[in-house]
């Protein structure tokens, strides 16, 4: 099916990647207007995918070339260390009219496109740590053969994280840094006010 042809719950959605991100993703795609057995998701980790399954009855694919071979729409929500022999493994299968979401921390759209032989509109995106809650932001890039189609569809998979804002492609490592990274100093100061209050007598509980 072509992008922007049919409604949203008719769309049929691989995931590769379920982890704390993707499986966030899922349930927000569940929770919106994204029919649950039009989802097919993949991991190595079948415990976390039989567990998905149980909860929001989506599908689990075999495998990710079979993930990527059904999808409209792709996400890729591997750890960028992942993202290269995942990219081996799916490109040959992924249909050209797939439109393929990455949110993979530091991997160019460039990158991402060369291993689809040019022939996907991809999408980079960069969602941070609330976004596990649903109160997010997600900032995202678009590639050069992406529409105002694609566009729709990719702020109506992200809307359920939180806020959406596009920003320029080249910005997206500054936004890594600031958004997707930052917030872990803070985190990092919270627990050193809650060392040093239990440190001055106070429970650990209190402190928290």
């Amino acid at each position: 099916m072509a992008v922007g042809k049919h409604p949203q719950n008719r769309l049929k959605i691989g995931l590769i990647g379920c982890g704390n991100m993707g499986a966030s993703i899922l349930r927000g795609l569940v929770d919106s207007s994204f029919y649950p057995q039009n989802i097919h998701v993949f991991d190595v980790d079948t415990k976390k995918t039989a567990l998905l399954k149980r909860r929001m009855s989506i599908r689990v694919a075999k495998t990710s070339r079979q993930a990527a071979s059904i999808a409209d729409v792709l996400i890729l929500a591997v750890k960028p260390n992942m993202i290269v022999p995942v990219l081996d493994e799916i490109a040959s299968c992924t249909p050209k009219t797939t439109l393929v979401i990455s949110i993979a921390a530091g991997i160019p759209i460039a990158r991402l496109s060369k291993a689809f032989k040019e022939k996907c509109p991809v999408v980079r995106v960069m969602p941070n740590m609330p976004s596990l809650i649903g109160a997010g932001i997600s900032a995202y890039a678009m590639g050069s053969n992406t529409t105002s189609r694609h566009q729709t569809l990719v702020e109506a998979v992200l809307k359920s994280l939180g806020e959406t804002v596009q920003v320029p492609e080249k910005a997206m490592n500054l936004v890594t840094a600031v958004s997707g990274s930052g917030p872990a100093y803070f985190f990092l100061l919270a627990e050193k006010m809650i060392e040093a209050a239990c440190g001055m007598g106070l429970k650990a509980d209190t402190a928290k």
